[in-house]
């Protein structure tokens, strides 16, 4: 009789002891399926989240030019919209210019920024941005390229921070016009084939 009370005890562990193991292996199946999922969740985060860079916001292309420095242009242009503030330095090396056709046709965009060190806005620059409304630009800036904002129907306003001693390629100085951030952006919206210098 003691005899098989033992045995039925010993079988009765023995099952305890199978469903404890069970239990334990469900148990690391189950973190691991959750360590996975997270894993694959953050994955499908971050390529959602670059997808949205560089194809709901656009994104900046850089070109090196002669002195070192960068023009800067846009890319997935269709994509960019709102308010654009362009960066002064790509991994410490200065933006200098825009590049000629560099926002071309951005027809989203409201609003540019260009940041001090910015001395070069290329030809086209920003032509038939026809969202455009307002843009900035710096007192280092010392050349405004053909049609730059040539069909640009909604711009309201250019604001020079610095619009003393520009001249168009006549000669003809231009400091009256743009120092009125208005008058400025009439008269640039429906200027093509002019080019401005700041000579002072």
């Amino acid at each position: 009789m003691q005899e098989l009370q033992e045995v039925e005890k010993y079988e009765e562990t023995k099952e305890k002891s199978k469903k404890y193991k069970q239990k334990k292996v469900r148990s690391v199946l189950k973190n691991i399926r959750l360590v996975f999922g997270l894993t694959v969740l953050s994955m499908i985060v971050f390529m959602v989240g670059f997808a949205v860079f560089t194809l709901g916001f656009g994104h900046m292309s850089y070109t090196t030019l002669d002195d070192g420095t960068y023009a800067i242009s846009g890319t997935n242009l269709d994509k960019m919209e709102g308010k654009i503030e362009i960066s002064d330095n790509k991994g410490g090396v200065k933006v200098t210019a825009i590049a000629d056709n560099g926002f071309d046709s951005a027809t989203n965009i409201t609003s540019v920024i260009i940041p001090e060190g910015v001395t070069y806005i290329g030809k086209e620059a920003f032509s038939e941005c026809t969202a455009l409304e307002i843009i900035t630009l710096p007192t280092t800036l010392t050349y405004i390229g053909e049609g730059a904002f040539y069909g640009c129907t909604d711009l309201e306003k250019i604001s020079f921070v610095n619009s003393k001693g520009w001249q168009n390629h006549y000669g003809i100085g231009m400091s009256d016009v743009f120092s009125s951030p208005k008058e400025a952006a009439e008269y640039l919206t429906y200027s093509r084939d002019e080019y401005y210098e700041r000579k002072n």
